[in-house]
């Protein structure tokens, strides 16, 4: 049996049209961690935020979209196209960097950048940044 594909020109829109999380091919999420932001996503859909969640920690999990590391405003405008080619979504995405936001108005874009970045590149301190700023978003929406 061939190997599954694992990168293509964007992997992260591949996933997040089928689920809401795209987690760095990189290395591992710590399950606390993982757990952590899936509790913050189902709490902001529960308050009617449907939101995307791309977390990049390497190049690598950009597919050939390598220089958009590190740029994660740039990064979230590209993804945003690629996801919402049917209808509009709210879109975060989280690099050691910082945030980048789509799908949502540019105060609370302005909001949301202006949380603590994340401590390191490493996954699981992506994902406990990212469940951060989707508590903070759950509120302001």
């Amino acid at each position: 049996m061939a190997p599954g594909a694992r990168a293509d020109g964007d992997p992260a829109s591949d996933a997040l049209l089928v689920q809401p999380v795209f987690y760095p091919y990189s290395s591992a999420v710590r399950p606390s961690a993982q757990t952590a932001l899936n509790a913050a996503i189902v709490a902001a859909r529960r308050a009617g935020l449907n939101v995307k969640t791309a977390l990049i920690s390497a190049p690598d999990d950009l597919g050939s979209i390598t220089p958009l590391f590190g740029k994660p405003q740039q990064y979230a405008d590209f993804l945003d196209q690629e996801i919402s080619f049917q209808h509009p979504q709210k879109l975060l995405v989280v690099m050691g960097d910082g945030y980048g936001l789509a799908g949502f108005s540019p105060a609370i874009r302005r909001v949301a950048s202006a949380s603590p970045r994340p401590t390191s590149r490493a996954p699981s301190d992506l994902a406990l940044a990212a469940s951060a700023v989707i508590a903070k978003l759950t509120r302001l929406v």
